[in-house]
């Protein structure tokens, strides 16, 4: 046409030249879609919603928008029309008309009595009635529709002059478009169907009372006015639009200029030259007409879906210069990462855009790297469409240097950062003395291994240790969630070893060696000790200073960074020297304890906006419900991403709110001076106002407001336009309701009743954001928020990494690590240092209790100066560890403290209420006072143990006299036993294990460093860690339980077998110099006498059996490993093996000389009754040492004395040592019985016996005899003929059964075998007489 317009959806250069085609870009840049409010107000948007919704001046109850012309009715039926782009310049056309629709050529409308009418688009000409009736009419660019009063349907083809066709159906609506009708019934149903009538109406979802058709998207608003699109085609993926219409309208005449194909256009917004952040935006946007969003195909999960549809695919890798790597080999991780869209669907939300700089351990690999891409259009079927092809191009060159990372990577140069933080952050080991710290590590592992016989320090071990030290422990859960579906601690040893702990490299701050290389050193940080003077005290109160300095004078790069962690999280990023050129040196943390118990602080909701309206925090219950409408997120600076709330047609609703009698609502808010209106922050409104609860701006004083039940307070100050503000509102019993604006306090109330705020019930659901501004970082705190708290929140600023510092947990000890990161590197053999600083208020710390027989001991480190005296008080807690009744003081303690880290622990303070009753619960907390003020500190919870103390006396028999160094074992009983117990029923099994595993070592050097702190490797279970001890020294090594010990292994590394003394002791001795207790024998074999030993790796273990005349082992708790070699020579122990079965003696003790013992009894549970029985044995056991004694001397030179000599032989030992089956002998059973005895082998030589070397089965051969014992003789001279039985074992071979060597032999004519009862039972005639012509002289002597 003459204007330009394209009539038709078609190929543009049918009808246009490419002047034409030119205009076009340009005519059509304004919105055309219109829409009027519940208020008649009118508003304006673009077809794909980008524009956002623009007021229009006047006032309709119905538009129509068209390419060139919008028209109108008000509530009148008066007609109005408006040139595009129309601004609000409206002209009455004569006539009046209840709905109207605007076409391509002509506009159609309905008058009151519904009859028809329809006169130009432009307004030219008159009002031409259309015979026919209806309520509704629509025209389309080939058809008019309509519905009648019956919601019967009518369709007219243009040019229309009232040839009306019925069409089957009802709907209340309808609306028609180039190739599609679209209408809803009276349910707000939706049905579509072609524009020329053919085919069937086909039910789209979703529900909406008014649709219109346009040439992208259909438009339409549901009975609550929320307004939606669905593009073209649409099978009902309806998308909230922000805003609220009554009605809405499209323009469906407005040309699709339909460009050749091209390929994707790929930018990048931020080419960072350096990474240093482990991930990393870069701000790729992916354009293509086609897509959802143009300009960003790939920015959202929604608008990367919608694309895909489109076909639009982008093939992406990043690559490290100098691999080998291309878009097939890559993976999910660099140095060779495929990163197809510039999006991974598998992160969260607000990092799906950003690069992984790391590998699959989250190792980061520095280097230069290149993202190459491939970007180009599918078909249908999965082709790509020529002509859209990128082809493979390099989009950016980048290096990745070690930034800050978020959190401190698992291991430090092999090292575990847990081990490191635990010991740093342990009282005992920061105040250890420099020349034993490493014993101190040991003795924190120790203290916190309830469960030593694991080896390690699992995860609720490790929480303990932590929260006893004051100290956060969100580094533990960080630790647990990088592996998704997995637990850290199950991937690595289920916690830390103790050689973890061990071998870091972890030294009190006064202890640190000289700093090495050419980088930095902690040089001071704040930790009052007892010499701290007072000004010093007062200096450091509320504020941790962490002081630096560099070994060597550099010159720093501009690029320089030092990365500041508290805890393992990233607490700051310090420039290594600022804009004026001066050196970083120093840092400081003002941010308070968050407390413990009940008054700690936690944080239950947390809205970042990166992304989405969501609450970051996942494990709490408060959770987004419903659609939140009327907002816009988008980058907001500094502090990234935030929300702009425009309307609120459906709320912003949290539910399953907390009790917030202690809580705090805080966010930053920028109100823009054009749209204030005030409103609500946080909100909970009732029916009757007298409940309602709020925190807002008031509309007309622009002041910070809040309230509930009856309390009211106002801010003394108003808040600035178009500026970012951080507002807070605090509520708690100790610091009563407050009001601030940027971290000073505003308005308070300090006597006010907290927990009304919950009354008459707490509330399910709370409403936030429904001022019109912008918000960024909300947050919802419970606990006891001061105003410290919201003073250092409000400082730290509105950024990205101010914002996750929220959930961090800072405790009183804090520990600091500092990372540096220059341009030139760090030396080869830096460590970042370490260091604990203490954050203190007045408020006491390390407040433990005890329990003695009068009461309830307290002990607590003061953090106060000057204070005049403590209250310690008491109440009553759940099992839940909640409070269930008001604090009362149970002690006073009027006396002072010197300085502000003396450590108090009470002897004649106590409490002896809560002792008395078993299983029950309280808290207690120290309160300070001074003489300005009473400060509480954090509580600590007890539960009354059932305890007792049992005195046992020890005697000899009846003798009267005592039996001293007895151990006694102590069992209790619910019910009084009905039977006596022997000591071996303490024995808890016959499973013999090594009980010495992971068990504590002590080497007897303790001045040698190295091997007192490498003991532990003895009982650690690896066969290739070692200590080294020589001659004379020893290993203690200590049980966890009171054991039956069987036998000891001694593992060595090396090729000859050491000698030791080893010994089994009940309890310990003053004096002992590794050789006191029940010696262990070494095990030998009984055949040749050679030691036994065993491989186990590279070590070669000897063991020592722990065992006497009369028992089969040692009961004991302590063992000890003495070398026998000389002091010169070093042997490398590797491993002590303590094997045998624990003893059931939960409660023991030793007598002393006058054999007495009190033995303490305590059940932490209290679950025992308070009247309960003790069962109690007595054990001692004697085993002396075996020595050799000369018992006969016998030779020709020499009379004998008379003697007897009496062999007992162990039947059942005997036999298991030497049971061979008598048949694989060639021996019959019943001649020859299992009655074993050992054979030698015989050389032929004058008698001489050659022990017997032969080590397998088939070379070995018993002889069996029924009786009590057999006796050969052996000749001096010649080779014995021995029975066939045993002659049968070979013919190159014989045996005797016994070794013997005589010196003389005289003649005799005797020659037998004596036993002691008739041979013939055992042995035939003609054996004897075989063996008596041979032995043809006297063998058999006695006296």
């Amino acid at each position: 046409s003459s204007s330009g317009r394209i009539m038709k959806d078609r190929d543009p250069t049918n009808d246009l030249n490419s002047s034409n085609v030119s205009r076009l870009g340009s005519q059509y840049d304004y919105p055309t879609v219109f829409g009027v409010n519940s208020g008649y107000s009118i508003y304006k948007n673009t077809q794909d919603a980008s524009a956002g919704w623009a007021k229009v001046p006047g006032g309709l109850k119905y538009a129509s928008a068209g390419a060139d012309w919008v028209w109108g009715t008000n509530t009148h039926d008066n007609i109005y029309r408006c040139k595009q782009p129309c601004s609000g310049s409206w002209h009455q056309v004569e006539g009046k008309l209840m709905q109207l629709d605007v076409g391509e050529n002509e506009v159609w409308g309905v008058n009151s009595a519904h009859n028809i009418y329809k006169r130009p688009v432009d307004g030219s000409g008159n009002w031409q009635q259309v015979p026919g009736g209806l309520t509704h009419v629509s025209v389309g660019s080939h058809f008019v529709w309509g519905v009648n009063v019956h919601n019967s349907i009518y369709r007219c083809a243009l040019p229309c002059s009232g040839g009306w066709v019925h069409v089957a159906g009802g709907l209340r609506e309808i609306d028609v478009g180039e190739t599609e009708v679209w209408g809803v019934n009276s349910h707000d149903d939706i049905y579509v169907r072609p524009a020329d009538g053919s085919g069937n109406w086909k039910h789209i979802g979703g529900k909406l009372r008014h649709v219109s058709v346009g040439r992208e998207a259909i438009w339409g608003v549901n009975s609550a006015h929320n307004i939606y699109r669905c593009n073209l085609p649409c099978t009902g993926g309806w998308i909230n639009v922000p805003g609220a219409l009554m009605e809405v309208d499209v323009a469906h005449d407005v040309p699709i200029l339909r460009e050749p194909e091209v390929p994707p256009a790929v930018t990048i917004g931020n080419p960072a030259s350096k990474v240093t952040s482990r991930e990393f935006d870069f701000h790729i946007s992916v354009s293509h007409p086609r897509c959802f969003t143009k300009d960003d195909c790939f920015g959202s999960d929604e608008s990367r879906l919608k694309s895909k549809e489109q076909g639009l695919t982008c093939e992406a890798f990043v690559a490290k210069v100098g691999q080998a790597c291309h878009y097939s080999s890559s993976q999910d991780f660099i140095p060779c990462l495929k990163w197809d869209d510039f999006y991974d669907s598998r992160k969260f939300q607000n990092l799906r855009k950003h690069l992984s700089v790391f590998t699959g351990t989250k190792k980061i690999i520095p280097g230069n790297y290149q993202i190459h891409y491939n970007c180009f259009l599918k078909d249908d079927n999965g082709n790509k469409v020529e002509g859209t092809q990128s082809g493979w191009k390099v989009l950016h060159n980048f290096e990745v240097i070690e930034g800050c990372a978020d959190w401190l990577p698992e291991k430090i140069d092999g090292h575990s950062t847990i081990a490191h933080l635990l010991l740093l952050s342990t009282p005992d080991f920061i105040s250890a003395s420099c020349e034993y710290y490493d014993v101190v590590k040991e003795l924190t592992f120790r203290k916190y291994d309830v469960n030593p016989l694991d080896g390690k320090l699992d995860r609720g071990e490790l929480i303990m240790a932590f929260t006893e030290n004051d100290v956060d422990y969100e580094y533990l859960n960080y630790l647990d969630n990088l592996i998704e579906g997995s637990s850290y601690f199950d991937q690595n040893n289920g916690g830390i070893m103790l050689s973890e702990v061990m071998n870091s490299p972890s030294y009190p701050l006064k202890c640190a060696p000289e700093a090495r290389g050419s980088d930095l050193f902690l040089s001071n940080i704040t930790y009052p000790t007892t010499e701290t003077r007072d000004a010093s005290c007062a200096e450091h109160e509320e504020i941790v200073k962490v002081n630096w300095d560099y070994n060597q004078i550099r010159e720093f790069e501009a690029t320089d960074f030092l990365c500041l962690y508290s805890d393992g999280r990233l607490y700051d990023k310090i420039m290594a020297k600022d804009v004026s050129g001066a050196i970083a040196n120093s840092a400081t943390d003002e941010r308070p304890s968050v407390g413990l118990g009940e008054s700690a602080i936690k944080l239950i909701a947390h809205m970042t906006f990166d992304t989405d309206m969501d609450n970051e925090i996942k494990n709490n219950n408060p959770t987004k419900i419903g659609i939140v409408e009327g907002y816009k997120i988008s980058d907001c600076g500094e502090g990234g991403a935030c929300v702009e709330r425009q309307s609120i047609s459906r709320d912003f609703v949290l539910r399953n709110q907390s009790k917030m009698e202690s809580s705090s609502i805080m966010t930053w808010i920028y109100a823009p001076e054009s749209t204030f209106s005030g409103g609500n922050i946080w909100a909970d409104e009732r029916s009757n106002t007298q409940f309602s609860k709020y925190f807002r701006i008031d509309p007309s004083s622009k002041k910070l407001v809040s309230g509930f039940y009856n309390a009211r307070i106002e801010s003394n100050k108003t808040i600035e336009f178009d500026v970012w503000h951080h507002v807070a509102m605090t509520l708690n019993q100790r610091n009563g309701f407050t009001i601030f604006l940027d971290g000073e306090e505003v308005a308070q109330a300090t006597s006010v009743d907290n927990a009304k705020i919950d009354f008459p019930q707490s509330s399910f659901e709370v409403k936030l954001c429904q001022a019109k501004m912008r918000y960024d970082d909300y947050r919802v705190y419970t606990g006891i928020i001061t105003s410290k708290h919201v003073k250092s929140i409000a400082q730290c600023g509105r950024t990205k990494h101010c914002s996750s510092l929220a959930s961090a947990t800072p405790q009183s000890r804090r520990t600091y690590c500092i990372v540096p990161k220059f341009d030139s590197g760090s030396s080869s053999d830096f460590l970042p240092p370490c260091a604990t600083g203490l954050y203190y208020n007045g408020a006491t710390i390390d407040v433990t209790t005890s329990t003695a027989q009068k009461g309830v001991l307290f002990s607590f480190r003061d953090t106060a100066l000057r204070e005049t005296g403590f209250e310690v008080l008491r109440r009553v807690a759940k099992d839940d560890q909640s409070a269930i009744e008001e604090f009362e003081t149970v002690v006073l303690i009027d006396s002072a403290l010197d300085g502000c880290a003396m450590r108090f622990s009470s002897i004649t303070f106590f409490d002896d209420v809560a002792v008395r009753i078993p299983g029950k619960s309280y808290e207690y907390a120290i309160r300070t006072k001074t003489a300005q003020r009473a400060i509480l500190g954090k509580s600590v919870f007890y539960t009354a143990p059932w305890f007792g103390e049992l005195e046992v006396s020890v005697m000899v028999g009846d003798s009267g006299e005592p039996s001293s160094f007895t151990r006694i074992c102590t069992r209790l009983f619910k019910y009084r036993p009905t039977f006596e117990s022997q000591f071996s029923d303490l024995v808890t099994g016959s499973l013999v294990k090594n009980a010495g595993a992971n068990m504590f070592a002590w080497h007897s050097n303790r001045d040698d460093v190295n091997k007192r702190a490498s003991a532990y490797k003895v009982t650690d279970t690896f066969m290739d860690t070692f200590v080294e001890v020589h001659g004379e020294e020893w290993i203690n090594v200590t049980l966890s339980l009171f054991t039956s010990i069987k036998n000891i292994q001694v593992c060595t590394l090396g090729t000859i077998l050491p000698s030791f003394d080893v010994r089994v002791l009940d309890y310990s001795f003053e004096d002992d110099r590794g050789d006191k207790g029940l010696l262990c024998i070494l095990s030998k074999s009984e055949i040749d006498g050679k030691i036994i030993e065993t491989k186990l790796g590279l070590s070669t273990c000897q063991t020592f059996n722990c065992e006497g005349t009369e028992v089969d082992s040692y009961p004991g708790q302590t063992v000890t490993v003495k070398s026998n070699e000389s002091p010169s020579t070093s042997i490398k122990i590797s491993e002590v093996m303590v094997n045998g079965v624990d003893i059931d003696c939960p409660f023991t003790g030793f007598t002393d000389e006058n054999g007495v013992v009190e033995i303490g009894m305590i059940q932490r549970s209290g679950e025992f009754p308070k009247n309960i029985y003790a069962g109690v044995l007595a054990r001692r056991v004697n085993a002396y040492d075996p020595s050799e004694e000369l018992l006969l001397k016998a030779d020709s030179t020499t009379s004998p004395d008379d003697f007897i000599i009496v062999l007992d032989i162990d039947d059942t030992r005997f036999n298991d040592a030497y049971n061979v089956d008598a048949a694989t002998l060639g021996l019959n059973q019943a001649q020859f019985p299992r009655r074993l005895l050992s054979v030698t082998e015989h050389d032929g030589k004058h008698g001489e016996i050659i022990p017997n070397r032969m080590t397998s089965a088939a070379d070995t051969m018993d002889y069996s005899l029924s009786g009590t014992s057999m006796k050969f003789v052996v000749p001096a001279e010649g080779t014995p003929e021995l029975p066939s039985e045993v002659v049968s074992l070979g013919a190159s071979k014989s045996y005797l059964p016994m070794e013997f060597k005589p010196d003389t032999m005289d003649d005799s004519s005797s020659g037998r075998i004596m036993k002691d009862r008739d041979p013939t039972n055992d042995l035939n005639s003609s054996n004897v007489s075989r063996l008596g012509s041979q032995y043809d002289y006297p063998t058999v002597f006695g006296v």
